[in-house]
């Protein structure tokens, strides 16, 4: 990214900054909530940490396998050569 689309993006997200205003009417977060959405994100990590450990599994099986195949035709290879 070049120097002048940098600036242009700075410039542009200070003018929002200095434009935004925060709503002071906003409900207080009750912590029964709080907790409540903290418990269904941990819970959400949790599935999407197996998921990811599932898929590197996968992964690596795969990866040994094609290992052994490529090493089984190197094999062959330098036996005919």
């Amino acid at each position: 990214m070049d120097e002048s689309t940098k600036e242009k993006l700075i410039t542009q997200f200070s003018a929002y900054l200095d434009s935004y205003q925060v709503n002071e009417e906003t409900q207080q977060t009750d912590l029964f909530s709080l907790f409540t959405e903290l418990a269904a994100l941990r819970n959400e990590v949790k599935l999407e940490s197996r998921q990811v450990k599932n898929a590197l599994d996968l992964f690596k099986e795969t990866f040994d396998t094609t290992m052994l195949i490529v090493n089984g035709e190197l094999c062959n290879t330098y036996r005919r050569g």
